[in-house]
């Protein structure tokens, strides 16, 4: 049975889906093919950099930054508990699994929209490892929920300590690093959701106008814009339903509970342009259409 903070961290995982669909659907509608480069680039770019920033939180923590400490952080801290998982390899340098049950595909397919799964799954995985261990590991996707016939996703990750210098050895590896690890447990239990998906949430726009800006001018502005309307109008009308369905009021306690950009307070720490982006193009219409 799922608690009462399961149920404010599926909706806000929910409602990134929402964003992460409403950005890339927007872009390729109006710049078709071409715009899947966008999309590819920006879901690497988001990825990467949350990577490197959770490197560089663990540095500083004096913990080892390794697949062992990486995978068993995600699974337990930062991971949906609709996520379900089973593990085939854990070690430092190792990790295979299989995805079994995953809410993102679940909410695409539901929609209508699983052709974004694929440049989701292969650019975020992969780009995530790149940032965490400074381009040194890899990712490999062997099997897709988007494939017919597939019911699960495999995922190789590989991190080797011959491909990192002698220097770093100490920082990413013990003297045990090929010894079995224990898997991490299936509970998982995000302690600041809102934190949380805030900060992805800002990750995945910054990426998505900055990969925008490169391949088409300041038009990229007008498709991120288009993209928080759209993903604004679709979160107020999904949290409705799901407010509907617990029985609660669609009021502001219920929004503050279940979506990262309830109000202009999670934004404090974006840049300003950043800040202003979101705020009247989607903590506006949020709270307009919703309350």
């Amino acid at each position: 049975m799922n608690s009462k903070k399961d149920f404010s961290t599926q909706n806000q995982q929910d409602c990134w889906t929402i964003l992460y669909e409403s950005l890339a659907d927007t872009i390729l509608k109006r710049r078709g093919k071409d715009g899947e480069v966008v999309v590819r680039h920006a879901n690497r770019l988001c990825s990467f950099t949350a990577g490197n920033i959770l490197r560089e939180h663990m540095i500083h923590k004096n913990q080892h930054t390794n697949l062992k400490t990486l995978f068993h952080l995600l699974c337990t801290a930062q991971m949906d508990p609709r996520f379900r998982i089973e593990w085939q390899i854990l070690n430092e340098e190792e990790a295979v699994f299989d995805v079994i049950t995953c809410p993102i595909c679940d909410f695409l397919t539901e929609r209508e929209k699983g052709d974004l799964l694929l440049p989701f799954c292969e650019e975020f995985h992969s780009g995530y490892l790149s940032g965490f261990t400074q381009e040194a590991g890899q990712c490999c996707l062997s099997e897709h929920f988007s494939y017919p016939g597939e019911n699960s996703c495999r995922f190789g990750c590989y991190f080797r300590a011959a491909n990192i210098s002698k220097e770093q050895l100490s920082s990413c590896f013990t003297d045990t690093r090929q010894e079995k690890a224990t898997f991490p447990s299936p509970k998982h239990d995000i302690k600041a959701p809102c934190q949380f998906f805030s900060f992805l949430a800002g990750l995945l726009v910054h990426s998505y106008v900055s990969e925008g800006k490169k391949r088409y001018g300041d038009d990229s502005l007008f498709l991120t814009a288009e993209g928080l309307k759209r993903a604004a109008m679709e979160t107020s009308d999904f949290l409705k339903e799901r407010a509907h369905a617990a029985g609660k009021k669609p009021d502001a306690a219920f929004l503050f509970d279940n979506s990262f950009w309830y109000s202009e307070e999670p934004l404090s720490e974006y840049e300003e342009h950043l800040k202003e982006l979101i705020s009247l193009n989607y903590c506006c219409i949020l709270k307009k259409n919703f309350i």
